[in-house]
């Protein structure tokens, strides 16, 4: 039960920091779209790298399944926030959501797997693929 409420927890506070982190770049935004999005891709990149790294340290076994289940939460949670917070303000479609923001959440699967997978491969003794 606490793994579930740490990852929910994660999840919250990752999308608030996004969410906080976009309003002072709403100018640029409005100028440079492409830009805005990928500081906001960086952004994402950075704080989610850093909590899946730091979520990990209390993680003990199953870390390939772990970082599925906590990939897979910290998307539909920030899928969720987002429609509930964002979308009334941007008087977007549900579609057009999906293809300009949504889809840069599934940016979230790469280090979140990675980690799950290299601790899986540490832990099960195997050598990495450059061992």
């Amino acid at each position: 039960m606490r793994t579930i409420a740490r990852r929910l927890g994660f999840a919250v506070v990752l999308w608030a920091i996004l969410f906080v982190a976009a309003i002072p770049l709403l100018p640029l935004q409005a100028t440079n779209l492409a830009a805005f999005k990928a500081v906001m891709a960086m952004l994402g990149s950075l704080v989610g790298g850093a909590f899946a790294g730091y979520y990990f340290l209390s993680i003990e076994r199953d870390y390939l399944r772990e970082a599925i289940v906590t990939a897979v939460t910290w998307i539909v949670v920030n899928w969720l926030l987002d429609v509930v917070a964002l979308l009334p303000f941007t008087h977007q479609t549900l579609p057009q959501y999906f293809m300009e923001i949504g889809i840069e959440y599934l940016g979230m699967f790469g280090p979140v797997i990675a980690i799950g997978y290299l601790l899986e491969k540490k832990a099960a003794g195997k050598p990495g693929v450059y061992s």
